[in-house]
């Protein structure tokens, strides 16, 4: 039993959280986070 796969997704948010410095509040870099792991489907409205 290893903890790779929690390992490899705290690096890909670290790496969003680096590409995502500029952004203008919270809401936004949730809904890249969840684009990123494809948990947005569609049109959110």
């Amino acid at each position: 039993v290893t903890n790779g796969f929690v390992e490899g997704l705290n690096g890909v948010l670290r790496t969003i959280m680096r590409v995502a410095f500029g952004y203008r509040n919270f809401v936004n870099f949730k809904l890249r986070i969840f684009a990123q792991f494809g948990a947005l489907h569609g049109n959110p409205r």
